[in-house]
């Protein structure tokens, strides 16, 4: 079927401006900002900003477009992408024609959570080129063209004709199906030229100077006429010259269908010769014969089956029947748990999953790393994920045989439960623990299951040393994975099928995504990337850790602002530097090139450089062929050369104002330091009391200070350099962080002290902050009634003794509340409250102190039973997630003889036993041990007398001073717990 050439699309040729664009690229009230594009409602506007990086060797060009502080990318696709030429730095206004926002995760604060693509097409301006300045201004569009009308062909078929003269209507009641038209007996067939050529028609109908139209009136439809290129004949101008003169008459309903048959002639393109060579002037009539009828009436048969032959050899065959089996859709619920479709698993940033695919490729044999866990990576895929030629991967490990990993025939089928899927280089992995591996293999051709030969290996063990649940990395599936692997296989077998034939073409590539070269300040956290950098600081550890901070000299917003160079010194730590030669070249100021590194994010909130697998090139700065190195050296003198703002005084902070997540100075007196192997802690104080400060004191400390408000400071750098600071000094340290530990409580973390600890001077009158401490210390002597560190004398120690009033048993941190009675406590009906009291220990229970610990499993949080070493409803085969906590009660009695039961349990109760880390006392007797003689001063002979089954006479302990916290909890209960004492 022909179509109107009235319905083309009419735009302009690719790489040109059209009105549309540019009236929107230069209305500036039509701007939009980047960070609102996702909640815009009207989608007509553009973006503006500076070209900040460009991708220009992909198939779809991308480049990564800045304005203020935000950064989005930016894809182009289409046929015309080769017209876009990006420089570094061009400024540019995109329009959002054609726009598509495509979401993703990240965790750097200056990119947008999406992605900006043009599929078809786009329009630009470039408002300045930093290479081209010739360029400013120009408006580039890449949308798909369509040809205008006067690019046609004359003749093409779609060609409209040209309109003819104004015709006169009509005659109102004149018959449409009679006409008066001169019947010529010289040639009928030039006669039916002009059979519906309405009368009074007194000018040329081939004017060349008309255009189609199609709003003529009914009555004046004029008949489509040939253009002046296909050229008019001697005999047709004669005719229509002598067409005046020539008489007119009706013509009949007969003769109107041999006109249209000579219509239809013309239409189909064939010229007919006439049987007349007879001029075209003859005045001579004829009439039309009952042969001539026939004649034309075979004519038109001919016609019809020539016109249908072309059609169906123009029609294409029909597409082959599609194989059902390629329709399978991805994942399934079964009764041992959800099947995911792997299309899924890029939405999953964390999390568990089962999966069932076709192996696609693994590693064999089974590899090691670091004399760690065995293991084998196997890419699989599904319907989900074939289309885009990108299988999954998955590590599997194991600790016992090689035999227990997977190893499946490539178009096998492989079940695998219970995988770890995280983030890893941009897109998502999955992990199988050796605890957790649980797999199966399904070969579609016989339709059996089957596992590795074991040859001699076992299929199960009994975990935690023979005393957890039995455990084995075999699974056996039910029917309805069974089921599925069936028709995975048959989709398999099809897409093979397709890939025969040519329809499909198959390629896995693994993980799609790639290693690039960038600078520091442009990565975000958990991609992998190579970088030029200069080495600032290395420190070898005791253990054979290297500590580097490197920098390329680019600030990245991850990177606190408060360590070496600021934003611009990313701190790294590794062990995997084993080359003596690059250990020994690798000092401070030299040049390298590392390659896979990337930026990480710690759960508490630290940022560092991952050297886990990285490789070194050494460099040279005289080296004028390196480009990014003379890059790097370009922007070292850039960065030297600024002006830095004159530092100001520092912000004290005390002690009992830290947060959590922030960064402080606090004016102190060194107390104590301690050194555990991997951090020097460093003890401080400055008179003031956090409630939410770390408990974990050493016991000498403990002791010793009685009282005095303890600061616990972890430094990881120059750790010989702090263990020269002298005790009883006062120092300015600034620049911690401080953090939460493993139990919630703050801490600071000390980086750089050789450039952040200042000693004050005894002899200065200047510094506030110095005499505000000084001050707070004699308050503090006041209060307490006796001095609790000694002066600060001369002397050659670096450790002086702590001196303090006689130890007592039991220590309180709310000395200063006044005492109650236990009737009083009891009676008590605000609730929460908190009480001072004098009690002695007359019974505990548990009875054996063996059992004042208890285990729970983190991950379920459920208590886990005494006969279990592990949750079982987490299959917590290697007590991964078993974790130990003080649970027991003490029964108090006071001077009265009214007695209460107390309980100490959880933080509370390791406070109370000077941090003694809980664990299984029934096998840590060593703990046990401890543990017992640390009660025994407050519990008398009791441990005698619950061993002895009543037989020896208890006697109880001294009195103590107790501080209690109450609350309501079931039925109107008060339950009652020790607070803030310790021994």
């Amino acid at each position: 079927m022909k179509r109107r050439a009235d319905s083309l699309e009419v735009t302009e040729p690719p790489g040109s401006t059209t009105d549309e664009h540019k009236t929107i690229l230069s209305d500036l009230s039509l701007q939009k900002p980047i960070e609102d594009l996702e909640s815009l409602q009207d989608p007509v506007g553009w973006i503006g900003g500076a070209v900040f990086m460009i991708w220009a060797n992909r198939k779809q060009p991308k480049i990564q477009l800045k304005s203020g502080n935000y950064r989005v990318d930016v894809a182009f696709g289409g046929e015309n992408t080769h017209l876009l030429d990006f420089d570094q730095h061009d400024t540019v206004r995109i329009s959002l024609k054609g726009s598509q926002f495509h979401h993703k995760n990240t965790s750097h604060q200056q990119y947008l959570p999406f992605n900006i693509v043009y599929e078809e097409g786009v329009a630009l301006l470039f408002v300045s080129r930093s290479k081209k300045p010739a360029g400013n201004g120009k408006i580039v569009t890449t949308f798909p063209s369509v040809l205008p009308l006067d690019a046609l062909a004359e003749n093409d078929w779609f060609f409209s004709p040209p309109r003819p003269a104004e015709l006169e209507p009509v005659e109102n009641g004149e018959d449409l199906n009679s006409m008066e038209v001169d019947l010529s007996a010289d040639d009928s067939r030039q006669t039916t030229k002009t059979s519906q050529l309405p009368k009074n028609l007194d000018h040329d109908p081939m004017d060349q100077d008309t255009t189609p139209t199609h709003d003529n009136p009914v009555h004046s439809l004029p008949t489509p006429t040939p253009t002046a290129s296909r050229g008019t004949s001697p005999a047709s101008a004669g005719f229509e010259q002598n067409n005046a003169e020539r008489p007119r008459k009706k013509l009949k309903k007969k003769d109107t269908r041999h006109a249209n048959s000579v219509r239809g002639d013309k239409a189909d393109g064939r010229k007919r010769e006439t049987p007349s060579e007879e001029p075209a002037q003859s005045t001579s009539k004829k009439p039309i014969t009952a042969a001539e009828r026939r004649k034309a009436k075979n004519d038109r048969k001919k016609l019809r089956l020539a016109s249908k032959a072309d059609r169906m050899e123009s029609v294409p065959p029909p597409p082959p029947a599609r194989n059902p089996a390629l329709d399978l859709q991805a994942g399934f619920n079964c009764e041992s748990g959800r099947y995911t479709a792997m299309k899924d698993l890029d939405k999953l940033t964390y999390g568990r999953v089962n999966l069932i695919g076709v192996m696609a490729a693994h590693t064999s044999p089974p590899q090691q790393r670091g004399g760690k866990d065995k293991f084998v990576s196997l890419t699989i895929i599904d319907p989900s994920n074939f289309e885009n030629h990108s299988g999954f991967k998955v590590n599997c490990f194991t600790k016992e045989h090689d035999a227990w990993l997977p190893a499946p025939e490539k178009g096998h089928i492989v079940l695998l439960r219970d995988v770890k899927v995280s983030s890893w280089n941009g897109g998502v992995n999955g992990i199988c623990y050796p605890d957790k591996l649980k797999w199966v293999a399904y070969d579609p051709t016989n339709g059996r299951t089957y596992h590795n030969p074991l040859n001699g290996v076992p299929r199960h063990i009994i975990s935690d040393r023979g005393f957890g649940p039995e455990y084995s990395p075999f699974w056996e599936p039910d029917a309805k994975e069974l089921e599925y692997c069936l028709q995975l296989g048959e989709w398999w077998r099809a897409v093979e099928e397709e890939r025969t034939a040519g329809a499909i073409t198959v390629e896995y590539r693994g993980s799609s995504a790639t290693r690039e070269h960038r600078l520091i300040g442009d990565m975000s956290s958990g991609v992998f990337f190579d970088a030029t950098i200069e080495v600032l600081r290395v420190t070898t550890r005791d253990n054979g850790n290297i500590d580097l901070v490197i920098t390329d000299y680019t600030a990245n917003p991850l990177i606190s602002r408060r360590g070496l160079l600021g934003q611009y010194g990313l701190w790294c730590s590794t062990s995997r530097i084993t080359d003596s030669v690059d250990r020994q070249n690798l000092t401070v100021g030299s040049y390298w090139r590392f390659r896979n590194i990337r930026i990480k994010s710690r759960a508490q909130g630290d940022t560092e450089g991952d050297l886990y697998d990285v490789k070194l090139t050494g460099l040279d700065e005289a080296d004028e062929d390196d480009t990014r190195l003379q890059a790097l050296l370009t922007r070292k003198k850039d960065f030297q050369s600024r002006e830095l703002p004159p530092s100001s005084p520092s912000a004290v902070t005390l002690i009992s104002d830290a947060k959590a997540y922030s960064y402080h100075t606090f004016a102190v007196e060194v107390l104590y330091h301690q050194d555990d192997g991997n951090a020097t802690d460093l003890f401080v104080t400055d008179y003031t009391k956090n409630p939410f400060a770390s408990r974990n004191i050493p016991d000498k400390l403990f002791r010793a200070a009685k009282g005095v408000p303890v600061f616990r400071f972890a430094v990881w750098d120059d750790r010989e350099w702090i263990k020269t600071l002298k005790l009883g000094d006062y120092y300015e340290i600034r620049d911690v962080k401080i953090v939460e530990d493993a139990n919630c409580l703050l801490k600071g973390n000390l980086n750089h002290p050789r450039e952040n600890v200042v000693k004050y001077s005894k002899t200065s009158s200047e510094n506030e902050n110095f005499h505000a401490l000084l001050k707070r210390k004699e308050e503090w002597r006041k209060q307490e009634g006796a001095s609790v560190l000694a002066a600060n004398g001369g002397g050659k120690s670096t450790e002086r003794s702590v001196v303090s009033n006689p130890p007592l048993l039991v220590n309180s941190l709310h000395t200063d509340q006044p005492r109650h009675s236990i009737k009083q406590i009891l009676e008590t009906i605000k609730q929460p409250n908190k009480f001072r009291f004098n009690a002695r220990i007359v019974d505990y229970w548990p009875r054996r102190i063996a059992d004042f610990t208890k285990h729970m499993c983190r991950k379920c949080n459920e208590l886990i039973p005494e006969t279990q070493h592990a949750c079982i409803a987490c299959d917590d085969t290697m007590a991964e997630y078993v974790e130990w906590y003080y649970h027991f009660l003490f029964r108090l009695e006071d001077e009265s003889g009214t007695q209460f039961e107390v309980a100490l349990d959880g933080e509370e109760a390791t406070y109370f036993l000077c941090n003694l880390k809980p664990v299984d006392l029934t096998r840590d007797h060593d703990s046990l041990q401890k543990l017992t003689e640390m009660l025994r001063p407050i519990l008398g002979n009791l441990i005698e007398a619950h061993e002895d089954l009543g037989e020896v006479k208890p006697e109880y302990g001294p009195y103590l001073d107790l501080a209690i916290k109450s609350w309501p909890f079931d039925n109107g209960k008060i339950a009652y717990c020790m607070t803030g004492c310790w021994m």
